[in-house]
């Protein structure tokens, strides 16, 4: 396939894994275990596509909280291991990551842990080998666009060459504002909102397939 594109950039989770009902709920819980009361619904829209160190700033400035030391660490080694034996990928997403081959990476607000064993478990990271890349690793995660830049400059191809597949707010914002064209992957709902933030919106792979087609130089 032949696309308008010299690189096509996968956020991980609630992209190329289902695993942010997971992540989410487990959140969710440990969040109402230290005195915050929000619910699931509310924990996925502020944080959903979100960093740990700018998720720990939300809960700061809006709930007047501090999360324990050890949270995030316990957070992620729960999320990890119910990740390892429950987490699934989305049909399609294989045949279209072996379609573009090298033409493609992986720039997440997870850590290289989360992202590795979600990869693992569902069979995708060979197909990413030396392709990864953590918002760790910027000074700042979305929706600043550091982590795309960066993934675009370690891969040695200009930002309007770029697109950014992504499934919150915050991740289109990141891509929008790194000059990339954002696609939103948007599978449970009717709604358009990522439309809003400037992402051309898909249900299913196999419509961005066409979509990328249709965009073919």
């Amino acid at each position: 396939m032949k696309v308008k594109f010299d690189l096509i950039i996968f956020d991980c989770d609630g992209v190329l894994v289902d695993s942010e009902p997971i992540a989410n709920r487990i959140q969710t819980e440990m969040l109402n275990q230290i005195g915050i009361a929000i619910t699931e619904e509310e924990n996925a829209a502020l944080f959903t596509g979100v960093s740990l160190k700018t998720t720990s700033e939300i809960i700061s400035k809006k709930f007047h909280h501090i999360v324990p030391t050890d949270f995030w660490q316990t957070y992620e080694e729960r999320v990890i291991q119910e990740l390892k034996t429950s987490v699934t990928t989305f049909p399609g997403v294989r045949d279209l990551v072996v379609t573009l081959g090298k033409n493609c990476c992986v720039a997440s607000s997870g850590s290289y842990n989360k992202i590795f064993n979600s990869l693992t478990a569902t069979n995708l990271l060979a197909l990413f080998e030396g392709k990864i890349f953590s918002a760790s690793e910027v000074s700042n995660g979305k929706p600043a666009p550091d982590l795309f830049l960066f993934a675009a400059q370690k891969m040695k191809v200009a930002p309007d060459r770029c697109a950014v597949i992504e499934d919150s707010i915050y991740g289109v914002q990141a891509a929008v504002s790194a000059g990339m064209q954002a696609f939103g992957f948007m599978p449970n709902t009717d709604s358009n909102m990522l439309a809003d933030y400037g992402a051309v919106v898909f249900r299913d792979f196999e419509q961005l397939n066409d979509l990328l087609n249709l965009l073919s130089s």
